[in-house]
């Protein structure tokens, strides 16, 4: 038993609606994050690459990882708001007409990479669309007062069958009772559809991460992701021979936006369960301290993955510059609660 390896985001049968609900928003979420972080650790091979052959001088000292993942983030975030983050990123950059072999200023920079990186906001859309189209039917499980909602909470699952009953009955609740537009009800049953069709007879789901890659790198050319990929092999050789694990940061932070909502995932590299449950605690407790967060509904949870992953949810803003100075707090915030003590 010492030995056996616990699958990620396992559930045991039987097992009751009300824990498949929950299990089911955690796999989406933990598969659409992971799908997330591959396709910005294509985006950072390339950009590292594209930014140096800007220069003279052949790595840029002050284009360490913090910078590029920065960088990274604000490339794959649409809107003015993304313009922004990545002008502000790129001023970090000694853009000086002496070091460079394409020369550039901080705006040409900016609308540049913007213009360069379209491809992978666009595979960025795709992961974010199939995320907000399956959460669309797993939200249902709040509106507990409801008959059909209290029979999916309390429905009992023994097998893949039971599974598939359930699904029926979720699916004609969302199709009476769901908000969204009937243009897109297709679109949305077919992506929950693909999702739900993914978990073998055991309730497990092996086969979505690979659906997520397949589909997100049909946006980008081919040769791009086949130079990350022997990159990314490249160096995972050199990690496993020189046992050098400082390559992967501490912490790694995906920031999605959607629908007047803001989530934010902190994937804890290097912390174990129990550390990442008492950095849980932290920010809960900093969240909850904060009078900035009075007026808004917050929750903190840890899902129990690869490396566990703290998943903070709260209210967005309206306006561009209260949701900009949402997310700083939240960073800010972030930082802190990761010192000791």
């Amino acid at each position: 038993m010492g030995n056996d390896v616990i699958a990620r985001n396992h559930i045991s049968l039987p097992t009751f609606g009300a824990e498949l609900f929950t299990y089911l928003k955690d796999n989406n979420d933990h598969e659409s994050f992971t799908a997330s972080m591959r396709l910005k650790d294509v985006l950072s091979e390339h950009l590292k690459r594209e930014i140096n052959s800007w220069f003279v001088v052949p790595a840029l000292p002050e284009l360490d990882r913090t910078l590029l993942r920065r960088i990274t983030n604000s490339l794959l975030s649409a809107g003015v708001n993304g313009s922004k983050r990545t002008k502000d990123a790129l001023s970090e950059l000694r853009l000086e007409a002496g070091n460079m072999s394409k020369p550039m200023d901080l705006n040409d920079a900016t609308e540049y990479l913007r213009d360069w990186s379209r491809d992978f906001r666009s595979a960025k859309g795709f992961l974010d669309h199939q995320y907000k189209c399956i959460n669309s039917f797993l939200r249902v499980q709040k509106t507990t007062n409801d008959e059909t909602v209290r029979q999916l909470l309390k429905q009992e699952i023994r097998n893949l069958s039971d599974f598939k009953d359930w699904q029926i009955i979720l699916e004609k609740y969302w199709d009476q009772k769901g908000i969204v537009k009937p243009n897109l009800r297709n679109s949305y049953e077919n992506i929950f559809h693909s999702f739900m069709a993914s978990f073998d007879e055991e309730i497990q789901n092996d086969g979505y991460p690979s659906y997520l890659d397949q589909h997100w790198q049909r946006y980008l050319d081919p040769s791009a992701i086949e130079i990350s990929l022997n990159s990314f092999n490249k160096q995972s050789k050199r990690i496993k021979n020189s046992e050098d694990l400082t390559i992967r940061p501490s912490f790694e932070i995906d920031l999605r936006i959607e629908d007047g909502k803001i989530f934010y995932q902190v994937l804890c590299n290097s912390l174990n369960d129990f550390q990442a449950s008492e950095l849980r605690f932290k920010l809960a407790l900093g969240i909850s301290k904060n009078p900035d967060f009075a007026e808004l509904k917050f929750s903190v949870s840890l899902i129990y993955a690869d490396v566990p992953i703290i998943m903070i949810r709260t209210d967005g803003m309206s306006d561009e510059v209260e949701l900009s100075r949402m997310v700083t707090l939240l960073e800010e915030l972030i930082e802190k609660s990761k010192l000791p003590g």
